[in-house]
């Protein structure tokens, strides 16, 4: 059997008890955040019931957890949300612990397809720093670094010349980053984004 020992900063932390009980507090107020994200979301829907896709009718807010994105632990509330083999339509507020907050709108499969020309027609509504455009194959990549995400403002100033977006691999991600110390405002924040997702969708019955 192969010998495993700890390394003296792997000692430390194993026994700063400490360090766990603080884990697991911020772990518990994450989740509470994240469920006040749920209830401001779901109390600003009314206005976009009618544009909302019919799949997504009856699909309750869930939030999951792991400890192992890229190592580092995450907590996700799925708000508004469908999935179903690879058709996804989904806003992801992401918690991930050692880097920041996001919210993603993640299309895919027949969603991608029937959204990506409107939101091609519409991505100057997200040209801000905060706003970024998936431009990776990997549809489960959280990162954002340069060769999974682009900012909007530079996806938009390399392709003035024609409106589109990368959704050739099959889905579509646009996600917003937030800093932790934006912590008191996520809710907020999160209420702010979803609708300005949706806006899009509303444009088309407008």
């Amino acid at each position: 059997m192969t010998e495993i020992i700890p390394n003296s900063g792997e000692y430390e932390l194993l026994k700063n008890y400490d360090f766990w009980l603080r884990k697991k507090s911020l772990s518990e107020k994450v989740m509470q955040l994240l469920g006040n994200c749920s209830v401001a979301i779901q109390r600003s829907l009314h206005d976009f019931s009618g544009v909302l896709p019919v799949e997504m009718i009856d699909q309750n807010p869930k939030i999951s957890r792991g400890e192992n994105l890229l190592a580092a632990p995450w907590m996700m509330l799925d708000y508004p949300r469908y999935f179903k083999g690879e058709d996804i339509f989904a806003v992801r507020t992401l918690c991930w612990f050692g880097h920041s907050f996001s919210i993603t709108l993640h299309l895919a499969g027949v969603f991608a397809d029937r959204y990506k020309d409107l939101y091609a027609t519409n991505l100057e509504l997200f040209r801000s720093e905060d706003y970024y455009i998936c431009i990776n194959e990997n549809q489960w990549d959280h990162g954002f670094g340069p060769e999974n995400y682009q900012s909007i403002d530079e996806y938009l100033k390399e392709n003035e010349t024609r409106q589109s977006v990368p959704s050739n691999k099959g889905f579509l991600k646009i996600s917003r980053k937030i800093a932790f110390d934006q912590w008191e405002n996520l809710p907020e924040i999160s209420v702010q984004t979803i609708n300005l997702f949706l806006k899009v969708l509303k444009s088309k019955t407008t």
